[in-house]
């Protein structure tokens, strides 16, 4: 599966090999993921509400859960 606009410049050039043995084991992945410009702003303009006094939402923190989702990840992105 690719998520699109992720494959680095370098690997396009590569050849692919094909499927590698399934006993083989991988050391690590790292996979790093942001907010949406979208989502930032919410977040800031939550950020903001939840330090003012004055504001119905101030201390209303989020669970988790809760955070997870609104700003986690979803898999809408992916293509087959």
């Amino acid at each position: 599966m690719t998520v699109s606009g992720t494959v680095h410049p370098l690997t396009r050039r590569a050849a692919d090999l094909g499927e590698v043995n399934s006993g083989m084991q991988m050391g690590a992945l790292v996979l790093n993921t942001s907010l949406s410009a979208a989502q930032q702003n919410d977040v800031n303009l939550l950020l903001e509400a939840l330090q003012n006094p004055s504001s119905p939402q101030s201390h209303q923190w989020l669970t988790q859960q809760q955070y997870g989702e609104r700003y986690g990840l979803t898999f809408g992105a992916f293509e087959n």
